[in-house]
């Protein structure tokens, strides 16, 4: 990534720091089921906990975002128990794309 968007990243993170992970969830996880409905039995039913974990993610990654190696060491924990780490990895990127 470049200076700028390494920027942008962080300085749109820092406009959802007010917003509550279930909402963040919420958005994220009902634009992901929509498109891949496949994936919805893989998550619990009461996703509070889930939007948490996606927020922290989140956060991590954009805190970290200029130490790649940190991230992606992070993210095969994080990613390690939905099973398929080239299809989640490329649901993500989708995901921040967006």
């Amino acid at each position: 990534m470049t200076t700028e968007q390494t920027m942008l990243v962080k300085n749109s993170w820092k406009k959802l720091r007010n917003v509550r992970a279930e909402t963040i969830g919420d958005l994220f996880y009902t634009k992901l089921f929509f498109d891949h409905p496949g994936l919805r039995r893989v998550f619990p039913l009461q996703m509070d906990q889930q939007n948490k974990k996606l927020v922290d993610m989140l956060s991590y990654i954009v805190l970290n975002i200029d130490d790649f190696q940190a991230v992606k060491k992070k993210s095969r924990h994080w990613l390690y128990p939905m099973g398929n780490m080239a299809q989640s990895l490329n649901i993500i990127q989708w995901s921040v794309q967006r």
